[in-house]
């Protein structure tokens, strides 16, 4: 089978604005199911965990996860997957062995403490957001002037509330620009398992209210809230 090679991308055409998971049980397309994943690899071999649900896919073909030039596989990924023979989609069912058969890497950093380090504030056209198995997922939108785009995700410790468990963040686009011509999306997952996040003082083991916000073309911030569960 010739390998597929994963593509670090921070820079992509224009999808969706939302959580991309789907399983579909007819198998006449060349795939059965496309997602986002946080990517998990150690002695017991790679593992992928579907973004939305506790659905766990083991690749027969692990090294398509590991990027040109690289040794390792990618950390976060949006895959296009295949069931090997004698496996379909069935509800209630958990893990189910696949073949990677496309996709791309997401990159990934973590949050930031430093908001005075940044320079720039561009405005963005739009963003979703949602919680991943140790990641944030974000996909932002926006109308690039400049070559290069760089995005933070950073802490708003002034709000931070750990009485309510409140992790607010602010979503910034430090560089790119924002009078360009044509849209584009930056994939970005943002480590939250860090000492940034530990050191806060909010119960993981809990619902954290996730409160993220951002300067979009709308006449006030756009502000997304919404819950996430998850262990550091």
């Amino acid at each position: 089978m010739k390998q597929m090679k994963m593509m670090m991308m921070a820079l992509v055409a224009v999808v969706a604005l939302s959580l991309t998971s789907c399983m579909n049980s007819d198998s006449s397309n060349s795939y059965d199911g496309y997602s986002y994943a946080t990517v998990s690899g150690g002695m017991m071999g790679t593992t992928l965990y579907l973004d939305g649900t506790d659905i766990v896919l083991i690749p027969n073909n692990p090294s398509a996860l590991i990027p040109e030039k690289a040794t390792e596989p990618v950390k976060r990924a949006f895959v296009y997957y295949s069931f090997l023979d004698g496996e379909k989609y069935t509800e209630g069912k958990k893990q189910y062995n696949v073949s990677i058969v496309g996709g791309h890497g997401i990159p990934t950093a973590g949050v930031n403490l430093r908001p005075d380090t940044l320079k720039n504030a561009y405005t963005i056209s739009d963003f979703s957001a949602w919680g991943a198995k140790e990641y944030l997922q974000t996909n932002t939108a926006f109308y690039p002037s400049e070559e290069t785009a760089v995005l933070a995700l950073y802490i708003d410790t002034a709000r931070v509330d750990v009485s309510k468990n409140l992790l607010p963040l602010i979503l910034r686009l430090d560089k790119g620009g924002d009078k360009g011509s044509q849209q584009a999306v930056l994939e970005n997952s943002w480590d939250i398992t860090s000492m940034r996040v530990r050191g806060l003082g909010l119960n993981p083991n809990d619902s954290v209210s996730v409160q993220i916000t951002a300067n979009t073309s709308a006449t006030t911030p756009k502000v997304l809230k919404f819950k996430y569960k998850f262990s550091i």
